[in-house]
């Protein structure tokens, strides 16, 4: 049972319950009747609320637009990563996260919708050893959109992780 399952499939049934352990706060399924439709294909959207702190922005609107982000060992950088979902759509999307060893990552991420939208936004992250990622997020959605966002963060030894 999941969000991304129940998007790709079309199927409220694969919508995660109670019933769920990792779901056991949250009823999506009674949360959500019906799926919209898929969202749209993505539009140009000015810049995000982390753009201007950042010395890489990337925007996935209606889940297009996803790349890798990947930091070389021993160096720092500062990413602004911002989810967009325009119209009343549906849609889910992975982004790929490493950090090579010794390297420190700010990870500014950003989420937005302007309707009832549904969306899950599914982020691996990956360390090498001594590592360091700081994840900021904001959310900016709509009150009658249902945005998840999942991370799966492995650490190597000595790496860590604040959010």
């Amino acid at each position: 049972m999941s969000l991304s399952a129940a998007i790709r499939d079309r199927d409220v049934a694969e919508l995660p319950t109670r019933r769920d352990e990792a779901w056991r706060w949250t009823d999506l399924r009674a949360l959500i009747r019906v799926l919209p439709e898929p969202s749209e294909a993505a539009k140009a959207i000015g810049e995000g609320p982390f753009d201007a702190l950042a010395q890489s922005a990337q925007t996935i609107v209606n889940g297009q637009g996803a790349a890798p982000i990947a930091v070389a060992a021993g160096q720092a950088a500062v990413a602004a990563l911002r989810f967009v979902s325009s119209g009343a759509g549906s849609h889910a999307v992975s982004v790929e996260i490493s950090v090579a060893a010794n390297g420190r990552l700010q990870l500014l991420e950003s989420y937005e919708s302007d309707d009832a939208s549904v969306s899950q936004a599914t982020l691996t992250i990956t360390t090498g050893a001594g590592a360091v990622v700081e994840r900021i997020v904001l959310a900016q959605d709509d009150p009658e959109a249902v945005c998840v966002s999942q991370a799966t963060v492995t650490l190597a030894p000595t790496a860590t992780f604040s959010q």
